[in-house]
């Protein structure tokens, strides 16, 4: 397994965290552990790769404009179209070498066309073309070989550093099989027609043919690389990486897209989503960083390596949120949206399309029994009293800091499904509801059990937040961004902050010591571990909030920073800008 991660490093497991740790986090922790994650959150990949697979380059294509690079970056050569999309720059991408697909009419060609049509694709950018002219396996002709041929010794003459890929022509690519770094055969096990009509199975005597040519030229020509081009439903993920298998078993590199060509495709390697979209409705004016989503939910996300983007819900829903390139959906609705017809078909096409799904307060809109048995779920009849709820069942991810008391006023009416795994049940009168539960789509945690705000405004987790999104997003283990590692060691950071310098201990025998003086003969002096320690001089100085103190406190101060191993930090009223 690799990883492109950046240069922090990784940890191959996370631990248990225990409880109240989330909640014990300031605002401005948060945000700094999320916006590490977002930084150094690439995607990783993983595969078992076959032995002879290891001197072969990984090849992608994708055929529509929104270029997924953060994932595609992970292949070595990357085909798109440069009629919907232009390759990106080489800081983005700096180790993906992008081939332009050029389709080609063989009988429209003209003598200008290298000077015409390639030599501007290869000043865009473009390292490397793929060669197209539309014809299936097994329909080209001699005149469209020579036309093909002329064309791919004119681009190696103008640009002998470009990479060259040929679709189909299995006669021509052994032919010029030097000039070629790899050939692509597509619709050997699933036909799409024109890329983009619908799958259907291959014929099986065309299947079986094509497999003997691809073997004989594969004898002939072992360095030629030969990569299999073939398609799954979009949201299929199991068919991709299944279909992958196969065609690594017969002995190709496989690429296994959707037929339209816009999923990240499967080949012998595999790009592991590191992206979850958090959908919220934020109140006017509201900013992204107080929101709980932000705030509260996401960061155990961070936490198992994940990227975490947010859209609002009445603000637009991006409408490709497919499982190539995102692990899941959360969904943490604080307030209404406001059409929640077109939210419901929003959310219902993501889970058709394969993408995971949590929902953690409220649905967003009412579910009726179709609704439902989409969702896994069944209506059940409303409570009829306001009193009397009670925990029928519950599993151990429930509990975790904090256990709300059931309210039969906040209950959904709602039943688990037989494809569906109560998490809580609650019991009114003679009616049980199920508020917290994983399905086949994802899970859901409805109010109040997804998060809990107490009287001392701190958020707590009625669910244990790590445990809940593996097993309702379908996490698998893998290889994490950790800011406190480094090349599997810990690492250790210390920071001090200044507030309550001129404050007087609390505990027996140093209530007439201020804190700073303390620090100092019981852990600066003592330990000698590299620190950052701070001082507010703005309340230690003459001209400061306590300027009869200065003369105790200022000394103190000097003392702490003679220590060598304290590096000071802080500047007049307590912020500093660091570069």
């Amino acid at each position: 397994m690799s990883t492109t991660c950046g240069v922090l490093s990784l940890r191959a497991s996370v631990a248990s965290v225990l409880p109240g740790v989330w909640s014990k986090c300031r605002r401005g922790v948060a945000t700094i552990v999320g916006c590490a994650a977002i930084l150094v959150c690439s995607p990783t990949t993983q595969a078992e790769i076959a032995p002879s697979s290891a001197t072969r380059s990984n090849i992608a294509l994708y055929y529509q404009s929104d270029v997924p690079v953060d994932e595609l970056r992970a292949f070595d050569l990357v085909v798109i179209d440069p009629g919907r999309a232009n390759p990106p720059s080489q800081a983005d991408a700096p180790l993906t070498t992008w081939l332009a697909r050029l389709r080609v009419d063989t009988s429209a060609m003209s003598p200008d066309y290298i000077q015409r049509v390639v030599s501007p694709l290869w000043k865009q950018g473009y390292r490397g073309f793929l060669v197209d002219d539309g014809q299936p396996l097994g329909a080209a002709n001699e005149d469209a070989d020579q036309q093909l041929r002329q064309l791919i010794a004119a681009i190696k003459q103008a640009y002998p550093e470009a990479s060259v890929i040929l679709r189909n022509h299995l006669a021509l690519a052994g032919a010029i099989a030097d000039e070629l770094d790899a050939v692509v055969v597509d619709s050997i096990y699933t036909s799409a027609s024109a890329y983009g009509a619908a799958r259907t199975p291959a014929d099986l005597s065309s299947k079986e043919s094509a497999r003997d040519s691809l073997k004989v030229l594969q004898d002939r020509h072992p360095g030629l690389q030969i990569v299999a081009l073939d398609y799954c439903f979009q949201g299929d993920r199991a068919c991709r990486r299944e279909r992958a298998k196969q065609i690594e078993a017969d002995g190709w590199t496989p690429y296994v897209t959707s037929a339209a060509i816009d999923t990240i495709g499967v080949g012998h390697i595999e790009v592991m989503p590191r992206k979850i979209l958090m959908v919220q409705v934020l109140e006017k004016d509201e900013p992204l960083q107080t929101s709980t989503g932000a705030f509260a939910m996401s960061m155990p996300l961070n936490y198992l390596g994940y990227d975490v983007h947010y859209a609002d819900a009445n603000a637009g829903l991006p409408l490709r949120v497919n499982n190539d390139r995102y692990a899941g959906i959360v969904i943490a609705l604080q307030n209404s949206v406001t059409n929640a017809t077109a939210w419901r078909r929003w959310v219902l096409s993501q889970i058709r399309n394969g993408t995971k799904v949590v929902f953690m307060g409220q649905f967003g809109f009412a579910l009726d029994g179709p609704t439902a048995r989409q969702l896994s779920l069944r209506i059940a009849p409303r409570p009829t009293m306001p009193t009397g709820a009670h925990v029928i069942s519950q599993d151990p991810v429930i509990g975790f800091e904090v256990m709300p008391a059931p309210d039969a006023r906040a209950i959904v009416a709602i039943e688990a499904g037989p494809e569906t795994t109560s998490l809580l049940r609650v019991g009114v009168g003679k009616h049980q509801y199920d508020v917290a539960g994983l399905t086949p789509w994802g899970g859901f945690a409805l109010a109040p059990y997804h998060m809990h705000l107490d009287a001392a405004d701190q958020y707590r987790w009625p669910l244990h937040p790590l445990a809940f999104y593996r097993r309702a997003l379908a996490l698998p283990d893998m290889p994490v961004p950790d800011v406190t590692s480094e090349n599997g060691r810990r690492l250790m950071f210390t920071q001090v902050d200044g507030d309550g310098f001129a404050s007087r201990g609390e505990f027996t025998g140093a209530t007439n010591q201020y804190s700073g003086q303390i620090l100092y003969d019981r852990v600066f002096k003592r330990y000698p571990v590299p620190m950052t320690v701070s001082v507010i001089e703005g309340e230690t100085s003459e001209t400061g909030v306590y300027p009869t103190l200065s003369s105790q406190l200022e000394p103190v101060a000097r003392k702490i920073f003679s220590l060598p191993q304290v590096v000071w930090l802080h500047d007049y009223s307590g912020t500093v800008r660091l570069s």
